[in-house]
């Protein structure tokens, strides 16, 4: 309230940040995965491997991690594990 009334704003300050679309094919679907994960890792750092804290199915995407509830199988069928290049 104090800064919304300094700055003469309204709303949440964190108003307009948030963007909902449908993901209707699997470029879409890929591009997705691959924004969350490198948004953790801009937020947590290159450390995100050892898991500090940052809540993230990145490790299990990299297998250093298997949790039982996350199934990142389909999104990596689409990458190769053998060239490095085409890898997640």
């Amino acid at each position: 309230m104090y800064f919304n009334k300094k700055y003469k704003r309204v709303g949440s300050l964190y108003q307009g940040v948030y963007k909902a679309v449908l993901v209707q094919n699997e470029q879409q679907f890929l591009h997705l995965s691959r924004y969350i994960h490198k948004q953790a890792l801009a937020f947590q750092g290159d450390a995100l491997e050892s898991y500090g804290g940052q809540p993230s199915s990145y490790p299990e995407y990299i297998g250093l991690r298997k949790t039982e509830w996350v199934h990142p199988e389909e999104i990596l069928s689409f990458f190769s594990k053998s060239n490095p290049s085409l890898s997640y």
